[in-house]
């Protein structure tokens, strides 16, 4: 397989630009983290969890139109495959809104400038 690829409710996405592609582990901290009155932190980890940037230019009008089918519809939890450190990891997520701006006509048909999604893990 090759790298920086991601798969959505197992339908394989369009490649990400080069500097579209971003996998951060979160940290979820407990209730009731924060600085006490003496201004040290405490609390602990309480789990952690991926969030998935990603990003695209020059989608064409049928690519947003197939993005956006796959994001607005049900489940509004589904599965990720994703790069992550040279290994594929498997999660359940939810996403943000697709955004799709600077809407071109470009002789052979629409595209968008830019288009935009995080996946964040459940």
């Amino acid at each position: 397989m090759a790298k920086n690829l991601i798969w959505v409710k197992g339908v394989l996405l369009p490649p990400p630009d080069i500097d579209g592609y971003n996998a951060t582990r979160c940290k979820t901290w407990e209730p009731n983290t924060g600085r006490n009155a003496a201004g040290t932190t405490v609390g602990s980890i309480l789990c952690w969890k991926y969030k998935i940037e990603l990003k695209w230019s020059f989608l064409t009008e049928a690519q947003v139109k197939s993005l956006r089918n796959l994001f607005e519809n049900k489940p509004d939890y589904f599965a990720v495959k994703f790069d992550y450190d040279g290994e594929y990891k498997e999660i359940t997520a939810y996403s943000t809104d697709l955004t799709a701006t600077g809407k071109l006509y470009a002789g052979s048909g629409y595209y968008y400038k830019s288009v935009s999604i995080n996946l964040i893990e459940r």
